[in-house]
């Protein structure tokens, strides 16, 4: 089985609170249990200014 989806994390720089937005995949097998068998998390990208 896998799950994606979209999280958001916050955590300070220089003193200003930021807000990332990030995205997962789990790849998971229920045979044995649940297992996770992969895990992958990356930074949603920022918009291009027009």
């Amino acid at each position: 089985y896998h799950a994606t989806g979209l999280y958001t994390f916050f955590y300070e720089e220089n003193g200003i609170l930021v807000r990332q937005a990030a995205r997962f995949t789990f790849i998971v097998s229920v045979d044995q249990g649940p297992v996770i068998l992969h895990h992958h998390s990356s930074l949603v990208p920022n918009p291009k200014p027009e």
